[in-house]
């Protein structure tokens, strides 16, 4: 079992009225891999926080998707991922 998080600024664009990250499992976009979809209208950016567990195999890939908006600078989040065993 693995623990995977994240946690990110977003900036609003401007004709997007919601920004979306989850993760990616091999490829995947399911939302069960963990999902924000958040409306962002009215802000000039806004927090997404996402965590997951999830049992992996040798070569299964876990990728941070990111629906389209901007990140809000370079050093406004964090991403970490373990073994829980």
């Amino acid at each position: 079992m693995y623990q995977f998080n994240l946690s990110i600024l977003l900036k609003y664009n401007v004709g997007q009225s919601y920004h979306r990250v989850l993760f990616k499992v091999n490829g995947s976009a399911d939302n069960t891999w963990g999902d924000t979809l958040e409306n962002q209208a009215g802000t000039s950016y806004s927090s997404a926080t996402i965590g997951l567990a999830v049992k992996l195999s040798a070569n299964d890939t876990v990728r941070v998707y990111n629906g389209g908006s901007e990140t809000y600078g370079t050093g406004d989040g964090n991403f970490s991922g373990y073994l829980v065993g």
